[in-house]
């Protein structure tokens, strides 16, 4: 029986595969195999999918999306957020020990195939893509993608 270890590099491998087989060169993947994950880029918003950890023998595949960072976080945000919540299919919006506004959603990993990865992985980016120009416009803040490409800029990074 393989070990963990071996269990999670299967289940990675296999959602990279699954990714190239059915886009090819235009996969916009940022690869991180060292860590088990991947990023996604989709207009105004990214995404990470890692492959963690479950229980003994399983894995689930977590998708996140930073949406907005710096943003006003009070009792109107909230309700917008939590009515997403509670009407989304694919993921639920969260706010991060930073205060920074997310957008998770998890799934099994052992048995994934690509149209369940690419709804949660679709369904996370363009929740992202579409509320991060709604909170900023009312609560202030960043657009998670923004702040990247600040922070990079101000370390020199081109």
């Amino acid at each position: 029986m393989p070990d963990k270890a071996q269990r999670l590099r299967a289940v990675y491998d296999h959602l990279i595969d699954l990714i190239e087989k059915k886009f090819g060169s235009d996969a916009k993947l940022i690869k991180h195999p060292e860590g088990l994950s991947f990023g996604m880029l989709y207009k105004s918003a990214a995404s990470m999918t890692s492959v963690l950890p479950w229980r003994s023998d399983d894995a689930v595949v977590a998708t996140r999306s930073y949406v907005v960072t710096g943003a006003t976080i009070d009792a109107d945000l909230m309700r917008l957020l939590l009515g997403v919540n509670a009407n989304s299919p694919n993921g639920a919006f969260a706010i991060d020990d930073e205060g920074d506004i997310v957008f998770c959603h998890t799934i099994l990993g052992n048995s994934v195939n690509l149209d369940e990865l690419m709804s949660s992985i679709t369904g996370v980016i363009t929740t992202a893509d579409e509320y991060d120009d709604i909170i900023t416009a009312k609560w202030g803040g960043m657009r998670a993608l923004d702040s990247i490409r600040a922070s990079a800029y101000m370390s020199g990074a081109k």
